[in-house]
């Protein structure tokens, strides 16, 4: 889907979604067929957990993997606007904006995973 320009919240948060429901795991960032722990962005990737799934959702937006953007990088806000989000939802729900130790030790099932994507995107766009 690489694409160019600007990326929208809306739009990570509905990639960040649409991942999880293709493969979702723990303990890493992300998995390839064979369960073995691969880069969110690699091209083997099948599974992510939230915070790999956000970030090949911004890969897959964008064609741009976050972390080597400069620090300053407009591209980059919409990003870090959806891990806030994310971070906000987990804190109500273990008490420390954690993504990942929710991810890995308070979910048992993809469908948790998605629903605090979909929480992080309400509370975002809510006035």
């Amino acid at each position: 889907m690489h694409g160019t320009g600007t990326v929208t919240e809306s739009q990570i948060f509905q990639q960040t979604k649409t991942r999880l429901l293709q493969g979702w795991t723990q303990q890493f960032y992300a998995r390839d067929h064979d369960g073995l722990k691969v880069p969110p962005c690699a091209a083997t990737a099948v599974c992510w957990c939230l915070r790999g799934a956000m970030m090949r959702a911004f890969y897959d937006l964008t064609g741009s993997e976050a972390h080597l953007l400069s620090l300053n990088n407009p591209l980059r806000t919409p990003l870090f606007n959806v891990r806030g989000a994310m971070e906000f939802v987990v804190e109500e729900l273990i008490g420390r904006p954690d993504v990942i130790t929710a991810n890995d030790e308070l979910l048992v099932h993809a469908q948790e995973a998605v629903a605090i994507v979909e929480r992080a995107d309400r509370q975002f766009h809510s006035p």
